[in-house]
């Protein structure tokens, strides 16, 4: 079972990600996910998939975030650039998916390398 973290989860490649993750489960978990700003579809995709950390881009949109999840969701919801590192190397993830557009990517795609983590780069 690989164990991913994907980084743009809302975008074209982050949702084609999760179509294959939804065909098979045997093969695949997600416990990270990240998105900039489309709290409404990443809130979706939290309800789906029941991720270990979910991150935005700032604040407010985490607190968006937040609000759209029924109550006793266990997903940890994080922000900003630190956030995007702790969800590519977290420490339940085997392989990190950048899907994120174009120079943010970089930053949490090279801690993740640093933390050994296979890449699956799409940026």
């Amino acid at each position: 079972m690989k164990r991913l973290s994907i980084l743009g989860s809302t975008g074209s490649i982050g949702c084609n990600v999760l179509n294959i993750v939804a065909m098979f489960p045997q093969h695949f978990e997600v416990k990270a996910i990240a998105a900039k700003k489309n709290v409404t579809l990443l809130a979706s995709q939290i309800e789906q998939f029941n991720p270990d950390v979910a991150v935005v881009f700032d604040e407010n949109w985490a607190q968006e975030l937040k609000n759209l999840l029924p109550p006793g969701t266990d997903t940890d919801i994080l922000c900003g650039a630190e956030g995007y590192r702790i969800a590519a190397t977290h420490d339940t993830v085997d392989m990190t998916v950048t899907a994120m557009v174009g120079a943010a990517g970089l930053m949490p795609t090279l801690a993740a390398i640093g933390s050994g983590k296979t890449i699956a780069l799409a940026n």
